[in-house]
């Protein structure tokens, strides 16, 4: 049975009986792991308190770009205990979103630098969010480049070769879901056919984007082994090739889980 990590998804955003349901379907599944989400002000102690319903779940602590608006020093001062938890393995998701400008760009490039900071100093690895904001996500991350290296990940990639390069040529990684399952994306799909197995993380981003043949449904942790089918059809490498690397690979990024 393989060992699949879902390295990014909202339990918090599930109904109750959902919740339910991902927790007792976790048994006897592929899926091993389950690592939900910081977003907003008024999320960060409640997946810090699912977390602790179930030793199968890990948590982020993080201020998502549309909620950028919020930020201030008393949110890290907030999340600072928490972080200290060896539950909390990430500080995300952080990065910038110009899709929808719910913050403005002056406000998501503060709040971002501010928590790529932050996690600097408590040592932590960091998930990235970036939709129509490339060149300047790979800006900031310049400016923090010396002391990066291997702890970011860029998570929900739909990005660009330009992008893919950037990752690897600073060791980073990057996280694929059922958008890779999806018909239409064949411009993502190509540049993961050649991107290293090495630097290649799964997640579901539940209860968003299920991959096929679940899509339009609300996505769970359980969907994950179709987005490992997805990548093990896409690199034609047996699935199980891919799911033992894939381990690996959140171990090195995510230590906290390795240790536990």
């Amino acid at each position: 049975m393989a060992n699949l990590i879902d390295t990014h998804c909202h339990l918090d955003y599930l109904k109750p009986e959902e919740l339910s349901h991902v927790l007792s379907g976790l048994e006897g599944s592929d899926v091993k792991s389950v690592i939900t989400i910081g977003v907003s002000l008024d999320n960060q102690k409640i997946i810090s308190e699912i977390a602790h319903i179930d030793p199968r779940i890990y948590f982020t602590q993080g201020l998502h770009p549309h909620h950028a608006s919020d930020f201030n020093d008393d949110f890290l001062s907030e999340i600072k205990t928490r972080v200290e938890n060896p539950k909390c393995v990430a500080i995300g998701e952080i990065g910038l979103d110009y899709y929808y400008l719910k913050s403005t760009k002056e406000e998501q490039r503060f709040a971002f630098e501010a928590q790529l900071q932050f996690a600097i100093d408590h040592n932590m690895p960091i998930c990235i969010h970036t939709r129509d904001a490339e060149d300047d996500t790979i800006a900031v991350l310049n400016q923090f480049k010396d002391k990066l290296a291997g702890k970011i990940l860029i998570h929900s990639f739909t990005g660009t070769e330009k992008l893919s390069n950037f990752i690897l040529q600073n060791d980073y990684f990057l996280s694929v879901n059922g958008i890779i399952t999806f018909k239409n994306a064949k411009n993502i799909t190509d540049i993961i056919k050649n991107f290293p197995l090495e630097n290649i993380l799964l997640e579901t981003d539940s209860p968003y984007l299920a991959p096929m043949p679940h899509r339009g449904k609300t996505n769970t942790s359980l969907f994950l082994q179709h987005v490992a089918d997805g990548l093990s059809k896409i690199k034609e490498m047996d699935r199980e090739i891919i799911a033992d690397q894939v381990q690996k690979n959140t171990y090195k990024f995510f230590p906290k889980i390795q240790n536990q």
